[in-house]
């Protein structure tokens, strides 16, 4: 019998890598829903797991947050797992109930979650009740750990498990990739490719306030430092991005080249560039880049941040600004084109091998079900 179940709502394709390491013990089961409430790439539990490693929920979606999950409570009263570790939200009506009734059985249940990542929002205080039902909570970041302390949580409840990507493959990809590749890169898509690449990598949303890196393009312009922009993505932003290229006049310094799901060819589009970045918050974003040695620059705001901001380390794996300046935004980029960081690509890589890999993901939550915590 397995010992412990994790329950998602649907398991994304950036996820696989972890749950592999999980697996690999025998004792652990998944149980997810293969429907999601957004555009996010999934992946099929039978396509990818051994039948005997995962149940197949069925996802009940109430608008774009409310989820219930069919078969769950049956799974859970049947199976009478030792640890029952839930990706946490306070809006998975059926989690709630789940919970409860593995702790009403003796189980532990454990909370995979941001936590609080924003200690000012309203929508979190809810999130302070849910969580008095875990036995521990397994955290992105220490930023929403400090929080959670100052909530009242005891210390022994929370375990930093931070994020990962699919790094072994990265590193693979990585390793292959020449110079002589990546100037080729370079010409292809931009008409002067000697000149610095900077890049954004993920969906073109406006909250990601990516008007800010055309401003960038363009101010630079202005002032004889010329750079190529690189857009990998796509999202409700694009074409409102596309015309403020045309009205700055740097079409020829700005390449949208639309959304990429190819590991091999991201790989590639990725290492061809200087810096990434991430004007609003950085999430998954950082891993990704900084994993081919790429440095990231995004604002200093940590209660306005994702958990894997932590991974960016102003004049060591990235640079920060003042949040919402582009004053600082510029500067910032003007001293990392002309001062540039030391190591700056083995910094980054020595980051994600020293706490972003899942590995070390799969490591640290089975250190905190089994009772030791070292966070």
């Amino acid at each position: 019998m397995k010992k412990t179940l994790i329950v998602y709502h649907y398991i994304p394709h950036y996820r696989k890598a972890v749950f592999d390491e999980l697996l690999l013990a025998g004792d652990v089961m998944l149980a997810a829903g293969e429907n999601a409430n957004n555009d996010i790439e999934i992946i099929s539990l039978e396509e990818s797991f051994h039948s005997s490693e995962h149940v197949k929920l069925v996802n009940c979606w109430f608008g774009k947050e409310t989820l219930w999950q069919k078969k769950l409570l049956l799974l859970i009263f049947k199976r009478k797992f030792k640890n029952v570790i839930f990706l946490a939200s306070p809006y998975f009506i059926s989690t709630w109930l789940s919970a409860l009734l593995v702790r009403v059985m003796g189980g532990k249940v454990y909370f995979w979650t941001h936590g609080f990542v924003r200690d000012d929002s309203l929508k979190e205080r809810l999130k302070l009740y849910f969580y008095f039902l875990a036995n521990g909570l397994l955290l992105y970041g220490h930023h929403a750990r400090s929080n959670l302390l100052k909530k009242g949580l005891p210390a022994e409840k929370l375990h930093v498990i931070y994020n990962s990507l699919d790094y072994d493959h990265q590193k693979q990809l990585r390793d292959a990739i020449t110079e002589q590749q990546q100037k080729k890169v370079k010409k292809e898509l931009f008409n002067s490719p000697e000149y610095p690449q900077l890049l954004y990598v993920g969906r073109l949303t406006y909250h990601k306030k990516l008007e800010m890196l055309l401003e960038l393009v363009a101010t630079l312009q202005k002032n004889g430092i010329p750079v190529n922009l690189l857009f990998v993505g796509d999202g409700e932003a694009k074409n409102k991005l596309v015309e403020l290229t045309k009205h700055k006049e740097i079409e020829p310094l700005v390449n949208f080249y639309g959304a990429c799901h190819d590991e091999t060819i991201l790989a590639s589009l990725i290492s061809s560039s200087d810096v990434c970045i991430s004007p609003g918050e950085v999430g998954l974003t950082a891993m990704h880049c900084l994993g081919y040695g790429v440095p990231v620059i995004t604002h200093s705001d940590v209660n306005h941040q994702m958990p894997e901001f932590e991974a960016i380390i102003d004049k060591k794996t990235g640079r920060l600004f003042e949040r919402d300046s582009f004053e600082s935004l510029y500067q910032v980029t003007l001293e990392f084109i002309n001062e540039p960081i030391g190591n700056i690509r083995m910094n980054c890589i020595e980051e994600i091998e020293k706490r972003y890999t899942p590995k070390i993901q799969a490591k640290l939550i089975r250190r905190a079900i089994e009772g030791t915590n070292e966070s």
